[in-house]
């Protein structure tokens, strides 16, 4: 009887240890694909931003598509995918000597407490960086430019906010009076209409000389 109480005993230790190594696997192997997933989708938006800021036009808009969570399998379960806010810091670089570039724009993909950082990258660039929140009242979208003099300008856009447009992202490059001014804010497609479209196509429309409209035709700016 002992010995037939040990032998289940001691096969109760085994298939708990083979559970806690099975599952100490998924959770690793999640994490590196949640890591993985989320590198791929900074670099995307920073290889985005980056072309709208090397761009030799006087001014130019990228559309940028923002997924509603970061998926680690082809499954339809949820359980592993990763629910994430993109933040948008601005750094100014004046403080540091012989800096090449006068700001660097970092891109991090966090958790939705924003207590994890999974992936991070950066552009550095000259000008001015222009970022914008958005508050949702009697049926429209409205955009507030984030400012603070005394440190660096950052928000998080969160695509599973409530009525949120933060799965797609708008960047307008425009140059004035021989500065270039970057605007970044949530422009997603709500009932066939771009919901920034009433403010960027005021911020185009202040540009020096040139015809920006005339280079964004879907915002039916005319």
């Amino acid at each position: 009887m002992m010995e037939f109480t040990l032998s289940k005993f001691n096969m109760l230790i085994f298939v708990t240890a083979i559970v806690a190594i099975v599952l100490f696997f998924m959770t690793t192997v999640n994490d590196n694909l949640k890591n993985r997933q989320s590198f791929e989708l900074v670099y995307r938006v920073d290889k985005e931003v980056k072309s709208g800021i090397d761009s030799r036009s006087y001014c130019s808009i990228k559309y940028i598509e923002l997924p509603t969570r970061i998926t680690t399998n082809e499954s339809t379960s949820s359980t592993f995918n990763l629910n994430y806010v993109l933040n948008v810091s601005s750094y100014s670089m004046s403080s540091i000597p012989d800096a090449n570039y006068d700001n660097k724009l970092i891109f991090s993909i966090m958790d939705r407490k924003q207590s994890k950082i999974y992936a991070a990258s950066d552009v550095d660039f000259n000008g001015s960086l222009h970022l914008y929140n958005w508050e949702y009242n009697n049926g429209e979208y409205n955009f507030d430019e984030i400012i603070d003099s005394e440190g660096p300008i950052s928000t998080s856009y969160d695509p599973l906010r409530e009525r949120s447009i933060d799965n797609s992202l708008v960047f307008i490059k425009k140059i004035k009076q021989g500065v270039p001014h970057y605007y970044l804010l949530p422009c997603a497609t709500k009932y066939g209409i771009r919901q920034c479209q009433a403010f960027a196509c005021s911020v185009l429309k202040e540009s020096e000389s040139v015809d920006c409209i005339s280079i964004v035709p879907d915002l039916n700016c005319s």
